[in-house]
C-alpha cells in the first residue's frame, strides 16, 4: 500500500513538472483570425469557450475573432455575459451565422462588431421561453418581453443596424433569411463561407483597427471540461439526468444496497451542473461523495463496488474542480489539459491497485482451509521467536510460538500443531 501511494505521488509530480514548463508563449498572430465555433445551446460551456477563446486571441496577438453561430438559443444569463465579453474586448469580434441563429443566437449576432450570415441561413425567433420537465412555455410577462426587446434593439443600434426590425425578433418571433436580413439592415454582409467573409472584411476598419487583407484562420480548440459542459448543458440531457437522479434516489431508499443511491446522486449533480448551478461547489459535493464511498469500502464487504465507484466519482470531481479561468490562475491552457490527464492517470493507478487488492481478497476467501493438514509443514520465521513472533506459511502471516529455544529471523521451522490462532513450531534440523 505504501509503495503504491509513493508511486502514485511520484507519477503525479512527474506529470506536474512536465506541464508546468508548458506555459504558452505570447506569439505574433496579426495575420490570423481565431475561429470559435458555437454549435448547440448557448449555456455555460459555450460561454467559457467564447471567454477563453477571446482571451487567447488577445494574449497571442490575433487580428480578430470570428464566432460561427449555429444554435437554437440558450440561457439568457449566459447570453448577457457572452455579449459583455464581446463588447469588453479591444479586438474586432465578427459574428457569422452558417445555419441558424434563433433566440439567444440572434441577440449574440447583433452584439458582435460585424454581423454576417451565410446564404439561406435564418435568424430570429427570440421570444423568451421557460423550460421545465413538462416542456417549454412562452413567457408572456410584459416586463420581461419589453426588457429583452429593448436589449436586442440597443445592441443592433450600437452597431448601426436596424433596431426596429431586431426588436420584432422578440415581440413577434420574427424570422428572416440572410437575404431578407441584409435587405432590412439587420446584418452587414452575406458570405459563402469563412474564407469569403475574410475577403469581404479585409481592409475595413472595425473598432478603430484596419483589418489586413489575406487573413488566415486558426480554429480554437476548447478544453476537455468545456466540452463536457457543452454536453451537460443540453436541456434534454440535463433534464434526463435530473429525472434519473431523482427516481434512482427514490428507488435506492426503498431497496437494499448502495448502487441506486450512487447513480442517483451523481446524475442529480451532473444535471444541476447542466442547468447552470455553480460547478465548483457541486464538484466539492461529488468529491465528498467519492470520499465517503471509499471510506465505506474499508468497513463494508462490497467486493470493491463502493471503492471503485468512489475513485471514479472523485476523478470526475477533480476534473470539474480544475479552474476554467486559467489565465486568472497564471497557468496555460496546455497546463489545464495536462492537469486533467494527471488526475485521470492517478485515479487509474488507484483503481488498478484496488482491483488487485479485491482479487487477492476474493482469492483468499475462496481458499480452502488446511487446518487439518498443517502439522508437519514447513514455514519461515519472519521475526525472532523468543518465544513468540510471526512466521510465513503458504504465503500467509501466522502468529507462532517456539516450543523450545529461540528461533532467529529467516530460519526454517516445522509446525508441530495449531493452538487456536497460534502455531506451535520448532527449529528445522
Amino acid at each position: 500500500m505504501k509503495r503504491i501511494l509513493i508511486l502514485s505521488l511520484s507519477l503525479f509530480l512527474i506529470f506536474f513538472s512536465l506541464f508546468s514548463q508548458s506555459s504558452s508563449a505570447i506569439r505574433d498572430n496579426d495575420d490570423k483570425v481565431l475561429l470559435i465555433k458555437i454549435d448547440g445551446p448557448i449555456m455555460g460551456g459555450s460561454l467559457e469557450k467564447v471567454d477563453k477563446g477571446i482571451e487567447k486571441a488577445e494574449r497571442e496577438g490575433f487580428s480578430a475573432v470570428i464566432l460561427t453561430i449555429n444554435t437554437n438559443g440558450g440561457r439568457l444569463d449566459s447570453l448577457f455575459l457572452m455579449v459583455e465579453r464581446v463588447e469588453r474586448s479591444d479586438l474586432p469580434i465578427i459574428g457569422f451565422v452558417d445555419g441558424r441563429a434563433f433566440s439567444a443566437g440572434a441577440m449574440l449576432l447583433e452584439g458582435c462588431d460585424v454581423a454576417c450570415m451565410a446564404p439561406h441561413s435564418v435568424i430570429g425567433s427570440a421570444h423568451p421561453v421557460s423550460i421545465s420537465f413538462s416542456g417549454s412555455q412562452p413567457i408572456e410577462d410584459e416586463k420581461t418581453v419589453n426588457a429583452l426587446a429593448k436589449y436586442a434593439e440597443s445592441k443592433a443600434l450600437a452597431h448601426g443596424r436596424n433596431g426596429d426590425v431586431v426588436k420584432r425578433f422578440v415581440t413577434e418571433n420574427l424570422d428572416l433569411t440572410s437575404e431578407e436580413a441584409m435587405k432590412l439592415g439587420v446584418i452587414d454582409f452575406i458570405a459563402e463561407d469563412v474564407e469569403d467573409l475574410l475577403d469581404k472584411v479585409g481592409g475595413s476598419e472595425v473598432k478603430g483597427k484596419v483589418l489586413p487583407e489575406g487573413l488566415a484562420k486558426e480554429e480554437y480548440n476548447a478544453s476537455f471540461v468545456t466540452d463536457i459542459l457543452d454536453i451537460l448543458g443540453d436541456p434534454t440531457i440535463a433534464s434526463i439526468l435530473l429525472l434519473v437522479g431523482v427516481y434512482a434516489l427514490i428507488f435506492g431508499l426503498v431497496s437494499p444496497g448502495y448502487g441506486a443511491e450512487i447513480v442517483g446522486s451523481v446524475c442529480l449533480i451532473l444535471g444541476l451542473i447542466g442547468f447552470g448551478f455553480d460547478i465548483n461547489y457541486l464538484a466539492l459535493v461529488l468529491m465528498a461523495i467519492g470520499a465517503i464511498l471509499i471510506i465505506l469500502e474499508l468497513f463494508t464487504p462490497s467486493f470493491g463496488v463502493l471503492g471503485i465507484s468512489g475513485i471514479i466519482i472523485m476523478a470526475l470531481a477533480g476534473i470539474f474542480l480544475i479552474p476554467l479561468n486559467y489565465p486568472d490562475w497564471y497557468v496555460s491552457e496546455a497546463m489545464i489539459n495536462e492537469m486533467i490527464s494527471s488526475i485521470i492517470a492517478v485515479s487509474l493507478i488507484f483503481g488498478v491497485f484496488l482491483i488487485f487488492v479485491l482479487y487477492k481478497v476474493i482469492k483468499a476467501r475462496n481458499k480452502r482451509a488446511v487446518f487439518s493438514t498443517i502439522e508437519g509443514e514447513e514455514a519461515e520465521a519472519i521475526d525472532d521467536l523468543n518465544p513468540t513472533g510471526f512466521v510465513m506459511y503458504d504465503g500467509e502471516y501466522w502468529r507462532a510460538r517456539s516450543r523450545e529455544g529461540e528461533i532467529k529471523k529467516g530460519e526454517k521451522v516445522i509446525i508441530i500443531k495449531k493452538d487456536r490462532a497460534e502455531l506451535i513450531v520448532e527449529k528445522k534440523n
